[in-house]
């Protein structure tokens, strides 16, 4: 089983946390679109819930902006893991997307490290709201 995580970011630029999050989204759904993964993001009342497609493997990647005042808001970033076998067809014949998950949580870290305007300040297993 994959274990969930919440990867924290600080961003150099400074928006509001909803005006971040919606920058944010956008510009993972540009990098990972890149990667060869299909992006749609979804607006939520708690951030974006992005819908994430490669080779079938339907997933999903959550956008949150957290912190108690704009002076010390972050994002946090999950790859949702609790998803990792897959109904296909018939209601009993399922296949896993650990691979594909495990792939997509490798493409992200390696985008975020790519970036100038984010910093990775930590990674949790709690849930940061």
């Amino acid at each position: 089983m994959i274990e969930s995580e919440f990867i924290h970011l600080r961003p150099a630029f400074r928006h509001s946390p909803i005006e971040g999050v919606e920058l944010l989204s956008g510009w993972l759904n540009s990098n990972l679109s890149q990667l060869g993964y299909l992006v749609e993001p979804i607006q939520e009342d708690w951030g974006y819930w992005l819908a994430v497609e490669k080779r079938d493997a339907k997933m999903a990647i959550g956008v949150y902006g957290v912190g108690e005042s704009a002076a010390d808001w972050e994002f946090a970033i999950t790859v949702f893991t609790d998803k990792a076998r897959k109904w296909v067809v018939w209601p009993f014949l399922a296949r896993s997307i650990e691979a594909e998950i495990r792939e997509l949580k490798q493409d992200l870290s390696h985008v975020l490290a790519q970036s100038t305007d984010l910093i990775v300040v930590g990674r949790t297993r709690d849930y940061p709201l």
